[in-house]
């Protein structure tokens, strides 16, 4: 049943009387397969939305516009750096809450 699928709204940050995000529990960030996965799970999150299924549907499209996958990496890391070099590197100023992303504030990634 849908009922017990747990997903949250873009709506729910927890700022709008909404739904607090921080009470539910992590949710897994290897819910995609890697060419269709996007930025946020890369960098480790663990909370997110239905964003996934929009980012993973944009690679699809291009992908059959295109006659080949988008980004292809082999693991994550190279993933992530393909990512970049196709759409350029996030900023802070696009994506607030990118300090915060766990391969981040961990060391393990850093941003050009």
């Amino acid at each position: 049943k849908f009922s017990k699928i747990q997903t949250r709204s873009s709506n729910d940050h927890g700022e709008n009387g909404n739904e607090d995000v921080h009470k539910l529990p992590p949710l897994t960030p290897k819910v995609v397969s890697l060419w269709y996965r996007p930025p946020e799970l890369l960098f480790g999150s663990k909370v997110y939305n239905e964003g996934v299924d929009n980012w993973g549907a944009g690679c699809v499209i291009g992908e059959l516009l295109l006659g080949t996958p988008l980004i292809n990496g082999k693991n994550e890391l190279d993933q992530i750096s393909k990512m970049f070099d196709f759409l350029g590197p996030p900023t802070v100023s696009q994506w607030p809450n990118l300090p915060q992303m766990p391969l981040i504030q961990n060391g393990t990634l850093e941003l050009p």
